[in-house]
């Protein structure tokens, strides 16, 4: 964040400002010891990353390199967390729009060669996502119960817990910062002044002392766009954008609005670094002390840990069966009782008994002995690129109404392996992303050849 604010900025002070509310949010917090998603986590390391990239491609002698971290960092945002990744759509080409030296082809390359890169994850799991439990339904309902109040932006305690009907209950804080927040404010109100009063000859004596005019107009477009990209954060959070969750809902899978909070934490640092180089010398450190201490103090109790328990790491893993809380990856025709139900036998019928079995992330294998011909289910759900051999020959097999696997087999001793085979989409994608980093690589090599 440092680096890309100095780019930006051209101020080392203004710089670690915008980087030390970065990353002294109370939302990062959160995100690490409340919610503990590591893909969130890795989102507020590679943002910059994206943002750095684009800004280098205004200029000329730095194209190629910011094309190459455009790429890379939006590709590292699609790979930690492609749903908090959406988020900051709107704050990104508000960007790109407000810089009218931005090489807006040179970004474009850089963005289409990012997802290229991305493309071996993002591809098969846009595809195959209607293949799983997110097509129901049932997991677009989940922003309905995460729109906060407006006051809990401003201050909520420091908790942890789980709501049940609501985000407003309060289980956790959803501040996005007292700093950030007077940030944004003092942001306000130097548009509004510039825009509606600076005319007053007495109050504009006052106010230039505060802020510098000729600064303040060159990094005007940056300010204005960071206050929209704010404001449409914190509207997206609200109760207020409900109508364009639902339309929105229609059309792509959505998470709870809270990941708003990211664009919003990241918008007002970068406005803190560029009030410091708007404000005039007098008052710099001032605003530099002022702001950290204001940042220190009140997210001082976000580093605690308020509550432990005494369940154990694998106590944790065994409660869960899936990796996910709403079980929203498995296959749409596997009936969900597999998981809230009686744990079933990997094989059926029960008296035929499994013997050598090996399990993996990618393959299930066993052996048994059958002493008839039957119909044998094995506790494995189908989905595209499943594949079942019996006895080292491919073997044809069927959905029983539980989504698991169902073939016949024929009396006698029997190895059974099942595992997943990459689709031609698979393929493809993976095409794709090792031709996108040849392309990343030859950019690389021309962009070193030519320094």
């Amino acid at each position: 964040m440092y680096i890309f604010a100095f780019n930006l900025l051209k101020n080392k002070l203004a710089s670690l400002l915008s980087s030390l509310l970065y990353l002294w949010a109370p939302y990062r917090f959160v995100t690490i010891f409340v919610y503990g998603s590591i893909g969130t986590a890795f989102i507020f390391t590679f943002l910059p990353l994206l943002f750095l990239g684009i800004l280098k491609t205004s200029n000329n002698k730095t194209t190629r390199s910011g094309i190459i971290l455009t790429a890379v960092g939006l590709s590292t945002l699609l790979l930690s967390h492609l749903m908090t990744t959406l988020s900051i759509i709107p704050i990104l080409f508000l960007f790109i729009l407000s810089s009218q030296k931005t090489n807006k082809a040179a970004t474009g390359k850089g963005l289409l060669l990012g997802i290229g890169l991305s493309a071996f994850y993002l591809i098969p799991a846009v595809y195959y996502s209607k293949f799983t439990q997110v097509s129901t339904g049932a997991f677009d309902n989940l922003y309905q119960h995460g729109f906060a109040n407006f006051s809990q932006l401003i201050y909520s305690k420091w908790g942890y817990g789980i709501y049940k009907e609501s985000i407003k209950e309060g289980a956790f804080s959803l501040q996005i910062g007292i700093a950030q927040w007077l940030t944004v404010l003092s942001s306000v109100l130097v548009v509004t002044w510039f825009l509606l009063f600076k005319e007053f000859k007495k109050l504009k004596t006052t106010f230039t002392f505060l802020v510098n005019e000729s600064i303040y107009k060159k990094f005007t477009p940056l300010i204005l766009s960071s206050l929209v990209g704010f404001a449409l954060s914190i509207f997206a959070i609200l109760d207020y954008s409900h109508p364009a969750w639902d339309l929105l809902s229609k059309v792509i899978t959505l998470d709870s609005p809270t990941m708003f909070m990211l664009p919003a934490t990241f918008t007002a640092s970068i406005l803190s670094g560029t009030l410091y180089v708007i404000t005039n010398k007098k008052l710099k450190i001032l605003l530099f002390t002022s702001l950290l201490a204001i940042a220190f103090y009140t997210n001082r109790n976000h580093l605690r840990v308020n509550m432990y328990t005494s369940f154990s790491v694998p106590d944790y893993v065994a409660a869960e069966t899936t990796t996910n809380s709403f079980h929203e990856y498995l296959p749409l025709t596997a009936n969900l009782n597999l998981i809230y139900g009686p744990q079933v036998p990997l094989i059926e019928p029960e008296n035929i008994k499994p013997e050598k079995i090996i399990r993996n992330t990618n393959l299930l294998a066993f052996s048994f002995s059958a002493p008839e011909k039957t119909t044998v289910t094995i506790k494995h759900l189908v989905f595209p690129g499943i594949v079942l051999y019996e006895d080292e020959q491919k073997k044809a097999f069927t959905k029983e109404k539980s989504g698991r696997i169902q073939f016949e087999t024929q009396a006698g001793q029997h190895n059974i392996v099942v595992k997943f085979e990459e689709t031609f989409l698979i393929k493809i994608s993976k095409l794709t992303s090792i031709f996108s980093i040849l392309a990343l690589l030859f950019l690389w090599r021309k962009n070193h050849a030519k320094t």
